[in-house]
């Protein structure tokens, strides 16, 4: 559950709707399957957004000692944070 509360969360939100629960192992095997989904489909995406920023680089002619680079700004709340990231 997104809640974050688990199996015993989700038994207890259901129970006041009289919803019957899955069980725990059918929880944490299902919670890991999409684990398993939103893993993958999050460091696609992240490489996919890295090969994008290097093309950026690249016709920006923004290279750092031969490596394609951007600049990323780093926002802390407190102070900023300005550097080259080689990709």
């Amino acid at each position: 559950m997104i809640t974050g509360g688990g199996h015993s969360r989700l038994e207890e939100m259901m129970s006041v709707s009289g919803i019957p629960v899955m069980t725990k192992k059918c929880f944490t095997k299902t919670e890991r399957d999409i684990g398993e989904v939103w893993g993958r489909a999050l460091n696609e995406a992240m490489v996919e957004a890295g090969r994008m920023e290097r093309d950026i680089a690249i016709q920006n002619n923004s290279f750092c000692e031969g490596v394609p680079a951007i600049t990323v700004i780093v926002d802390w709340g407190v102070e900023q944070t300005v550097t080259q990231a080689f990709i």
